[in-house]
This record gives C-alpha cells, sequence and structure tokens, in this order.
C-alpha cells in the first residue's frame, strides 16, 4: 500500500540515544554522518501501532513502536522483529545489511487472523423417562429438589459442549462486558436474554425456525419450532444424568465443598480442581450421552422459570408462564462439590451474568 511516510510520523518530544542510535524528534531524519545509516520502519495498514525490536551489530537493541525514524547507527546487518498484535497475523522477522552512509526502510503488513472455524456439535440423544431430583437420603440435597417425579422427555439434539467463546462471537460479534481470552472455553458473562438471542440468531443463520419471539419484555416460546434454544430444565437434568439415578452423571459423590471426588474429578471442573478458573471445554470426560462439562466448568441457563416440583408426572414441561428468576443448572469452576449434583437448582435474573455461568443449546430432532 503506497502511503507517504512523513504524514504518519508520530512527533516525539524527546530525542533517543543508545549505543549511537537516535530518533529524530520531529519524525525526520537528520543527515546521515559518514560511517554511519538510517533505518526507517513502516507499518502498514493504518492504525495499527505495533510494537518492534531492531537487533544490529554488537549488542545495539532498540525497542519502537509504530512508524519511526532511527539514525545515526553503526553499519552492519540490522534484524527487524514485529511484535504480536492480538487478532492479527504477525509478519516474519526481516534482516538486511546497510552500508555507512545508505539507509534502509523495513515495510512490514498486518493481516487479520483467519481462525479455523469451531462447529458446533449437535449430539443425538432418544427420549426417556426418568426420576426428577433427589430423595431425602441424600445428604447433600436442597428441600426445593424434592419431590422426586417421573419425567418423560423427547428425542432431542443437543450441544456436545457448552457453547465456547469462539462460537458465541462468531454469530454474535461481541455484545459481552467480559470474556476470558480463552476461545475454546465457554462463553461467561453472558445473560438468559444474550443466550436466547444466539439461539435465535444461529437458527436464522441455518435457515430453522426460531424458537423465541420477542414482545418488548415478554419472550414467547414456540415449543415447536426446529430451532435452537435453551434445554427445559427437566431435559437439562435428563441430558446430564444420562441415565444415572446417583447423585453425578458417573456414580455417587462422597464430599462436599472444595474436597476432592474421585467421580467428579473425572468429569468436571470444580473448586477443587480448576485453579480458579474456566478452562477450555471437552478436557475432562463425557457422560453416557457423549457430552461434556455437564457438573462443571460452567453453570448453564435453561428456559424455565425457578418453581416448587410437584409430585405427579410429567410430559416435556416448561415449568411455570411466570416468574422472577430463570432456572441455572451444573456447577461452575468455583463450585463446591455438592453444587455441582445433577439436581442441584439455582435461579438467576434473565439479565443476570456472572463469572461462572454459561449455557448450552438443544433443538428438536425431528
Amino acid at each position: 500500500m503506497s502511503r507517504v511516510l512523513l504524514s504518519r510520523l508520530v512527533l516525539l518530544s524527546v530525542f533517543v540515544l543508545f549505543l549511537g542510535g537516535c530518533i529524530d524528534e520531529a519524525g525526520s531524519p537528520a543527515s546521515t554522518p559518514p560511517g554511519t545509516v538510517t533505518i526507517s520502519v513502516l507499518i502498514a495498514p493504518d492504525g495499527v501501532n505495533a510494537s518492534w525490536g531492531l537487533s544490529g551489530p554488537g549488542e545495539y537493541y532498540y525497542q519502537g513502536s509504530g512508524d519511526q525514524f532511527v539514525y545515526d547507527i553503526n553499519s552492519g546487518e540490522y534484524l527487524f522483529t514485529p511484535g504480536d498484535v492480538p487478532g492479527m497475523v504477525t509478519p516474519n522477522p526481516q534482516t538486511a545489511w546497510v552500508d555507512g552512509g545508505e539507509s534502509k526502510q523495513f515495510t512490514v503488513t498486518y493481516t487479520e487472523q483467519e481462525i479455523a472455524p469451531r462447529d458446533i456439535t449437535m449430539v443425538a440423544v432418544d427420549g426417556g423417562t426418568f426420576e426428577m431430583g433427589s430423595p431425602e437420603s441424600d445428604v447433600y440435597s436442597d428441600t426445593n429438589e424434592r419431590p422426586q417425579h417421573m419425567v418423560t422427555i423427547s428425542s432431542l439434539l443437543a450441544s456436545e459442549t457448552e457453547i465456547t467463546e469462539f462460537q458465541f462471537f462468531e454469530i454474535m460479534s461481541g455484545g459481552l462486558e467480559e470474556f476470558s481470552g480463552c476461545m475454546d472455553c465457554p462463553v461467561i458473562t453472558v445473560s438468559f436474554l444474550s443466550a436466547i438471542q444466539f439461539c435465535n440468531a444461529l437458527s436464522i443463520i441455518e435457515g430453522l425456525e426460531p424458537a423465541y419471539d420477542f414482545y418488548g419484555e415478554e419472550i414467547q416460546f414456540f415449543t415447536e419450532a426446529n430451532g435452537y434454544r435453551l434445554p427445559t430444565e427437566s431435559e437439562w437434568e435428563y441430558l446430564c444424568r444420562a441415565g444415572s439415578e446417583l447423585a453425578l452423571t458417573n456414580g455417587d459423590l462422597s464430599v462436599c465443598c472444595d474436597q476432592y471426588d474421585e467421580n467428579l474429578d473425572a468429569v468436571a471442573w470444580y473448586g477443587y480442581n480448576a485453579g480458579e478458573t474456566v478452562h477450555a471445554v471437552a478436557m475432562k470426560e463425557a457422560n453416557a450421552f457423549g457430552l461434556y462439562d455437564v457438573h462443571g466448568n460452567v453453570r448453564e441457563w435453561c428456559w424455565d422459570w425457578l418453581a416448587d416440583y410437584s409430585a405427579g408426572a410429567l410430559t416435556d414441561p416448561t415449568g411455570p408462564e411466570t416468574g422472577s428468576n430463570k432456572v441455572v443448572r451444573g456447577g461452575s469452576w468455583n463450585s463446591g462439590a455438592n453444587l455441582c449434583r445433577s439436581a442441584k437448582r439455582i435461579g438467576m435474573g434473565p439479565g443476570w451474568s456472572d463469572f461462572e455461568t454459561g449455557f448450552r443449546i438443544v433443538r428438536s430432532s425431528n
């Protein structure tokens, strides 16, 4: 790209003197004394203020940024090393021999980084009937997990993992106040409202019927739609248990709080083993349905409003029509072991977001 270098140079307020090397105060080279050289740096495209390093004869080294002139330095071979810029491809280092009295320009061009697609893998799960909730004999259970009741769930497709930061940003182009910086980690600081907006956006992209419609602050859920959506609370527990009738998808739980449990450690990042941070998805064992991180890493939004259970048998329930808090299920990287059980349930306002909560998606298998 052709540009006038002098128009882009930043006015420097001081001279820099290092091993005989200088940068001109006005951003243009002074006359080059005999036996010395002048080196200029041009960074493209406009607006990229990358850092860089310049090393040369002897122990000469200068650390700069953006467009600059470096002059009155010794002749010899120089190595120019561009620095990293987030989201862009770093140009290769360049070398050049510069004889006394000559000048050399290092020109580098940064391009946007192309990240390989990380497709959302959907796992087919056959429907079935299970007993939802916890028995009174479970010493770690809460009263809102009872009474236990039978629920029949229809077949569905469920995302193999929690939605990652890359998958979220690829569809939504931002929209979060915070993120972990780990593109293969579950997306965090995402509210219930943002999660269902993601579901609708993905459905439209794939030519499916969106599962939600917005009427101001009211949201209508089209249960017959074939688009992506959040699981209902019953679907979530069915997916988490994967046939298990015990506290965890792979067995019982023997401890509470931030203590080691062999079963939980195998399938979840939680308070004991996570090191106080979120982790990339699918690093632990999957459950019998082939789903990862159902007990930990991040908690997951569900469709239902949080409400007390009833004792009657249900088929594909969607919860009450109104409420204050949406159901959140599963444990997180910051949760004690007892908070990671299959039946554990809490609620949060639909506009709330935090560093421990994300989501996975489902859709009808029809």
